[in-house]
């Protein structure tokens, strides 16, 4: 899997390569244990993140935005800022 850097995501990149890649929580999301976590409204790092996983997994090789965690940063920390990336 590859992840596209969406502005300066490249750390955000690799939190998400080493945690769709952490066997427990890879049989978690692909379980489909993570939908139980869709939001109704807002944004749920949980269920995105098995989205994500998912994606990831079913399609080897192939590149992936992680566009709804960028778009989402200032839900996940006030203090993240996103640079490069226009809404």
């Amino acid at each position: 899997m590859c992840l596209y850097t969406l502005g300066n995501t490249c750390f955000l990149n690799s939190v998400m390569q080493c945690l769709t890649y952490t066997p427990p929580l890879a049989a978690f999301f692909l379980a489909g244990e993570h939908k139980q976590y869709k939001a109704t409204a807002g944004f749920s790092a949980i269920y995105e993140m098995g989205e994500h996983v998912n994606r990831a997994l079913a399609s080897p090789g192939r590149h992936i935005a992680p566009v709804n965690f960028v778009r989402n940063l200032r839900v996940l920390s006030k203090t993240f800022r996103k640079v490069g990336l226009t809404r």
